[in-house]
């Protein structure tokens, strides 16, 4: 069986997974991360509250205006004191990645090269786009993989025999 789902939030995996370091005097890295649960899958005892297991082929992004800054005082996400920053780089372009396919052996994922200043960048912000071509046309998010219910001995009800292939696509609303 083959869905097609839309959601409003699917950042449970991508959340606060993109970084941003220096890999030497003039050049900034910027990575994203499915982290282990999308290169490994929600398998036991970590499956979803209802008994699924989940395994990915793929989970494409699509991030846009990419800023990488250099702050100080160290930018603090849960206070509403305004970021100040000393510098500031900008990422050109919308970059789609796979989360799950092109992730190396610590699960990242290389976004971007670029040129910039030396320094500690201590913060960054990126904006979920809409993909014009490609795999995940028309998705910001896309999530491609099947979904396995396990049996629950103390709720019967909770029982599927075969595994469903599911695609996840999250994009307007």
């Amino acid at each position: 069986m083959r869905s097609v789902l839309a959601m409003s939030v699917a950042a449970a995996i991508f959340a606060g997974a993109i970084a941003a370091s220096p890999l030497s005097a003039g050049t900034l890295q910027v990575f994203a991360s499915g982290e282990d649960l999308a290169t490994e899958g929600f398998q036991a005892p970590k499956r979803t509250k209802d008994h699924w297991s989940l395994n990915f082929d793929h989970i494409f992004v699509t991030l846009a205006e990419i800023t990488a800054y250099q702050t100080s005082p160290p930018f603090e996400p849960r206070s509403d004191a305004p970021m100040t920053a000393t510098y500031e780089v900008t990422v050109p372009g919308t970059h789609t990645v796979d989360l799950v396919k092109a992730a190396d052996e610590e699960a990242r994922v290389l976004v971007a090269e670029i040129d910039a200043p030396p320094g500690h960048y201590n913060a960054i912000s990126w904006r979920m786009a809409i993909a014009e071509t490609g795999s995940a046309e028309g998705t910001s998010m896309l999530f491609i993989g099947t979904a396995t219910r396990v049996s629950a001995d103390r709720n019967p009800r909770l029982f599927a025999a075969d595994p469903m292939e599911a695609i996840l696509a999250v994009g307007p609303t």
